[in-house]
């Protein structure tokens, strides 16, 4: 019986050991995705038109490589904002000008924050269109980031 047992959790080992391991060496099972310091973080929006406090809090300051599959889709990040009101009243302000806006609560160095965002958009053009958009109708600059749908 312990031989048994022990050949079992020998077994379950090897398999995990496989499936950790293996698609490492595959070629061609993923996309190898460089991504490099970004020089333009996320922008300072018109602070006075909504009273904005914003945050540098870009997760991507170092260059890094990842392998990662293709991006689904795409999000505009807009701001870090302390006041959940300030935040809601800019998503009313965004929704009412047509723009699909989203916040999500972010724990940042500085306390609780809430971080807005429009979209998701499947393809980079349209989400290139809709940040010129923005820009023009609200005169609030953005980021384009890959959209995480486990952030919902």
């Amino acid at each position: 019986m312990t031989q048994l047992r022990s050949k079992v959790v020998c077994g379950i080992v090897l398999i995990a050991l496989l499936v950790i391991f293996v698609p490492l060496f595959l070629k061609g099972a993923h996309a190898q995705l460089t991504l490099h310091a970004m020089p333009n973080l996320p922008s300072v929006p018109s602070s006075d038109h909504f009273g904005l406090e914003l945050h540098d809090t870009h997760p991507l300051k170092n260059s890094f490589t990842l392998p990662l599959a293709p991006a689904k889709a795409w999000v505009l990040q807009l701001a870090d904002v302390k006041e959940s009101s300030v935040a809601k009243a800019l998503i009313q302000t965004l929704r009412q000008k047509g723009f699909k806006a989203y916040a999500r609560q972010m724990i940042l160095p500085s306390g609780l924050a809430t971080r807005v965002f429009v979209g998701p958009e499947i393809s980079m053009d349209d989400i290139k269109m809709l940040k010129i958009q923005l820009t023009k109708k609200m005169s609030l600059k953005s980021t384009i980031i890959i959209f995480d749908p486990l952030l919902l």
